[in-house]
């Protein structure tokens, strides 16, 4: 989809016919344009800045070495969409220097740590294309009693220190700044946030005899989705640049990073993925949106024959067919596109500059998994 979307950048003509071969209309492919005209650039500046950073995690003792080498070999790659996020809300302050770039490395940094850790929570093997250190870990030591509890343990030590980095590199690179207070309080907050939506996503699917789980759910999507990946980013750039006014944004944004949490959702059962990919969520008994509308309709019996059980191709289609029967489907494309219309109409009539940009960010994020 990037090398797609870089081919945008020769013309805005080239967005309209991209446009129309994923049935996008003319507004969207303006906003679209406006977002990766700004986005691109930008991402050289951000992966140039990050290889900087990773080349100077280094330490004498060879093991914790080795460890900062597996970080930083995770520490690349990204999309950099939560550090672009940052720049955006840094210049919708009207700032036009890259004072942000620093902030936006330790972010992405930041997401990195808790990738790890998220890692070692759901077993995950591949990370950006590449081997998990829980996985490198477990590989290392797979002649060793537990080798998975070691793996996982070394996994969450190195995310630890992946945190501590991150606000170590905003300490450091904005010590005289007047701003540095306001910023990493903020910074800290979306920790904290993320941490307690990660609690409450791991949690839940323990707790199996609560028929209405939509409240909670919708925690999880703000805590873990929409601030860590929409709101808090862009709010961080306002207060670095000196804007602590985010209650307006942070209402306006969250609607986004919720729709884009159960557009991924869908996508997690409905999409293209492997196998393993789009069976992962009905495995681990995930708690969504489409599992809290579905086990309040006479089909939850049906759906838990299946749902937390091993899943083959069989046993995924009726899964998508039950979903599909009781409504849980429509119903959550029904709120993902009310959200986004909702998000969509109140940063037209909001006093954000780069609204284009913002919108456009909007239609990359819905268009990134087809």
């Amino acid at each position: 989809m990037n090398k797609l979307l870089r081919n945008c950048l020769e013309s805005e003509d080239a967005v309209h016919k991209i446009c129309e071969e994923i049935n996008i209309d003319a507004k969207k492919a303006k906003e679209l344009f406006a977002f990766i005209s700004f986005y691109f650039p930008l991402l050289v500046k951000m992966e140039l800045k990050i290889k900087k950073l990773n080349s100077k995690l280094k330490s004498k003792n060879t093991l914790i070495n080795e460890a900062l080498k597996y970080f930083a070999h995770l520490n690349s790659d990204g999309k950099f969409l939560r550090g672009t996020l940052i720049a955006l809300g840094y210049q919708n302050s009207g700032k036009k220097d890259d004072n942000f770039l620093d902030l936006s490395i330790a972010y992405e940094t930041f997401q990195t740590a808790i990738l790890i850790h998220d890692d070692a929570i759901d077993k995950g093997d591949k990370r950006r294309g590449k081997p998990t250190i829980n996985s490198i870990y477990k590989e290392k030591f797979k002649n060793i009693d537990d080798s998975e509890h070691i793996a996982n343990s070394l996994s969450v030590c190195v995310g630890d220190l992946g945190f501590y980095m991150a606000n170590q590199y905003i300490v450091e690179n904005y010590y005289n700044s007047p701003n540095l207070a306001p910023t990493l309080k903020y910074f800290n907050d979306i920790v904290m946030k993320t941490a307690c939506g990660e609690f409450v996503d791991v949690y839940l699917p323990n707790e199996r005899e609560l028929d209405d789980v939509e409240p909670l759910i919708m925690d999880i999507y703000k805590m873990k989705t929409a601030i860590y990946t929409v709101t808090g980013p862009y709010c961080l750039g306002m207060i670095l640049a000196g804007d602590n006014n985010t209650k307006e944004v942070e209402r306006i944004l969250m609607d986004i990073g919720v729709a884009y949490q159960i557009r991924d959702d869908i996508f997690g059962i409905y999409g293209k993925h492997s196998l393993k990919s789009v069976t992962t969520d009905i495995e681990e008994f995930k708690q969504t949106i489409l599992y809290s509308y579905a086990i309040k309709t006479p089909y939850k019996d049906e759906l838990l024959k299946y749902y937390g059980k091993k899943t083959g191709k069989k046993e995924l289609e009726i899964v998508r067919k039950i979903l599909i029967d009781c409504g849980a489907k429509e119903y959550a494309e029904n709120k993902m596109k009310k959200l986004f219309d909702k998000a969509r109409k109140n940063i037209e009539k909001s006093n954000i500059k780069n609204k284009d940009a913002l919108l456009g960010l909007m239609v990359y994020l819905e268009i990134s998994s087809k």
